[in-house]
Formats: structure tokens, sequence, C-alpha cells
């Protein structure tokens, strides 16, 4: 009985130190908002649902302060946040994913979200996708809309 005990705690021990979990940095980029004011409720939800989603599949998840810019970024995703990418890998992140939530016009709803998953080590852009946001009946429904956005992302860094 000992010995049993004895091997199963030796293997216990065993299973979790080999375990490792993958870490992510989420960089959230609001365009189109006035500059001054607080973070908008629909940018802290999406904010939200990556943290959500990652930590319940495993991943350890970090975040980048948000940055507002008043108009969508000219040049490439890839260009605007590669020194924020640079720390996430300096920082140990193994993947880092930038989210643009574009607010066209006088309205405080996104009307689209731009995502770019990138592997630091190797660098690389993994996956690119916008996706145009609807009006949603309840805050509910958005929450769930946006994970199942944001779940899209977990296969594409299993394959890599």
């Amino acid at each position: 009985m000992a010995k049993r005990i004895c091997l199963i705690l030796f293997l216990s021990v065993s299973f979790v130190l080999n375990a490792q979990a993958y870490m992510v940095s989420v960089f959230i980029i609001e365009s189109g908002l006035p500059m001054e004011g607080v973070k908008n409720d629909h940018s802290k939800q999406l904010e939200n649902a990556f943290f959500d989603v990652f930590f319940d599949a495993g991943y350890i998840v970090s975040n980048t302060p948000m940055m507002r810019v008043p108009s969508k970024p000219k040049m490439s995703m890839e260009k605007f946040v590669e020194s924020e990418v640079d720390e996430a890998r300096e920082g140990g992140a193994d993947y880092f994913i930038a989210a643009q939530i574009d607010y066209s016009g006088d309205s405080l709803t996104p009307s689209e979200i731009s995502l770019v998953l990138f592997r630091t080590t190797p660098y690389m852009i993994i996956q690119e996708r916008k996706v145009k946001i609807k009006a949603y009946k309840s805050e509910k429904d958005e929450i769930d809309d946006l994970k199942n956005i944001v779940k899209g992302l977990i296969p594409r860094i299993n394959e890599h």
C-alpha cells in the first residue's frame, strides 16, 4: 500500500512539473472615440472575454494597457504593434493578440473588431481576422458573442 501511494505521489508531481501553460498577451486598441474619457464598456467587455476564455482554456493571460487612437491606423497592424509585441516577447509571452475595435461615426458602439494573432518566437502572424459587430438585444448576448469570437483563436494557437 505504501509503495502504491509513493508511486501515485511521484507520478502526480511529475505530471505537474511537466505541465506547461502558454502565455498570451492581449492589446486592445480603440479607434474613433474622443481621446479623452474612460474606457468604453464594449472595450472592457472584449478585454474581459479574452481573460475569461483563455484562462478557462488553461493559458496564462496578460494585457498591455488599452490604447485609444483618433482613427484606424493607416499602417499595417503588424507595424503598428511592433514595439508591444517585442515587449510581450521580452516579458515571456508566447503569443500576442492585437484587437483593434473600430467605433466609426458618432456611435459609442463598435462596428468592427480586427484581430491579429502573433506568435512571438519565432515571430510570425498566425491569423488576421475582421469581425463585423451587430446590434445585441442584451449585454449578455454581446458578452456571449465576444467570447465566441475569442474562442475562435484558440484552435489557431493549438496548431502552432
